[in-house]
């Protein structure tokens, strides 16, 4: 499943850094994890940054 994710990165203290950013990430949503869990593990992934740096934004 292919899904649109706008997302922000986070700086050091947490805080959204740039503007709004937009990917697409595909996703396998028939494991127990939530479909914003493996969206976020997916976009962390695609752009090598860790999860606890991304902020997800909006899925569709």
């Amino acid at each position: 499943m292919k899904i649109k994710v706008s997302y922000s990165r986070l700086d050091f203290n947490g805080m959204p850094e740039g503007g709004q950013r937009y990917e697409q990430v595909e996703i396998e949503p028939d494991s127990d994890d939530g479909v914003s869990m493996l969206v976020k593990e997916a976009l962390s992934k695609k752009l090598n940054v860790s999860k606890d740096k991304l902020k997800v934004i909006s899925m569709s």
